[in-house]
């Protein structure tokens, strides 16, 4: 089940990833929906997306997509093991012609 203040950290990590990425006056989406047992978090944005290789690697503690970038690599790193915890799962997939989707799905009660 989702763990407490889950859905919260995934949404700011998240936000503030795509925020990272795209230029300013982008816009960035955040959709959410849920049914009585699944909940699921969507950030939408429209930089650059990653490659494959950048994707498969960029839950990893310390990872970052780039030498210059801020931060410590460690905030996708602590989504996914928030969100595997409490039974859900976390993807990165590009979206076309550019942009990047951000998911997490969530046990909110057990079925």
């Amino acid at each position: 089940m989702a763990i407490l203040g889950a859905v919260e950290q995934v949404i700011d990590n998240y936000i503030d990833n795509a925020l990272s990425q795209v230029e300013p006056n982008t816009e960035i989406t955040v959709l959410i929906s849920s049914t009585h047992t699944h909940g699921s978090v969507h950030v939408l944005d429209e930089g650059p997306g990653m490659s494959e290789l950048e994707i498969s690697k960029a839950f990893n503690r310390f990872w970052r997509a780039t030498s210059d970038s801020h931060g410590s690599g460690l905030g996708l790193a602590i989504v996914e093991r928030l969100v595997t915890l409490g039974g859900g799962h976390v993807q990165l997939s590009n979206r076309q012609p550019h942009g990047l989707d951000a998911q997490a799905d969530f046990l909110l009660k057990n079925a």
